[in-house]
């Protein structure tokens, strides 16, 4: 993140199905509009004033959250497997530096399966103290939640999301708007996730299927390769 021009968003992806984005990025600010506030976006450090813009900061990202902390700026996640298959298409990347040691795994492992179906799934391993971890995205504001399971409409396309892990956990949103008036709107969309708590040194996976309109759902088969992988 403290590269030039960079966001809090490792971690991060984009989501397109039908000719609709669904896991946004909302991309870049006006900086002259950020600089007449006094804001000194071009300090890169920690606790630069830049984070406190929330086109900037990991809560606006389709990323994982620690305790509702910034991700560390200097660190960065690193690639470690991919798989391009017939079956399956998934990049792994290792997010946990980025937490600087609140969580002591954090793999995210990314997957087109059968050419339908995206899943997320996230390993984690937390550290000796309790946690409350954050999954989200960036979305379109037309959301139906039912517990696990969440709608997205756009365009006269929908995206069916679910939790397949935790499966207790529940989807709820989040505002998409910044909490200073100057900065720019977001309008027509909403943060989509969840929340799960973690005790000292819990083992977790976090695993979210998106199905597109007009899509069937992965086969068992590569469903289990790719879990397992």
């Amino acid at each position: 993140a403290k590269l030039n021009h960079a966001h809090m968003d490792a971690g991060s992806f984009v989501l397109d199905a039908n000719g609709v984005r669904w896991a946004i990025d909302l991309g870049s600010h006006n900086y002259h509009k950020l600089e007449s506030q006094g804001l000194k976006i071009w300090k890169r450090t920690q606790d630069s004033e830049r984070w406190d813009v929330f086109r900037y900061h990991a809560a606006s990202h389709n990323t994982l959250m620690v305790n509702e902390k910034a991700h560390l700026v200097d660190e960065f996640v690193r690639i470690i497997d991919s798989q391009s298959t017939k079956k399956m298409k998934g990049t792994k990347v290792d997010m946990a530096a980025i937490f600087g040691g609140q969580l002591t795994q954090a793999e995210r492992s990314i997957g087109i399966l059968d050419n339908s179906v995206v899943v997320i799934k996230d390993d984690i391993e937390n550290s000796d103290e309790e946690a409350t971890i954050r999954w989200a995205i960036m979305t379109w504001d037309n959301i139906e939640i039912d517990k696990n399971q969440a709608t997205i409409t756009k365009d006269g396309q929908s995206m069916q999301v679910k939790i397949l892990s935790p499966q207790d956990a529940t989807f709820q949103t989040y505002s998409a708007q910044p909490d200073n008036d100057f900065e720019d709107r977001n309008p027509g969309k909403l943060m989509l996730g969840f929340e799960t708590e973690l005790a000292a040194e819990e083992k977790q996976q976090l695993i979210v299927q998106f199905v597109a309109e007009g899509k069937d759902e992965a086969s068992k088969k590569v469903m289990k390769e790719f879990l397992e992988w």
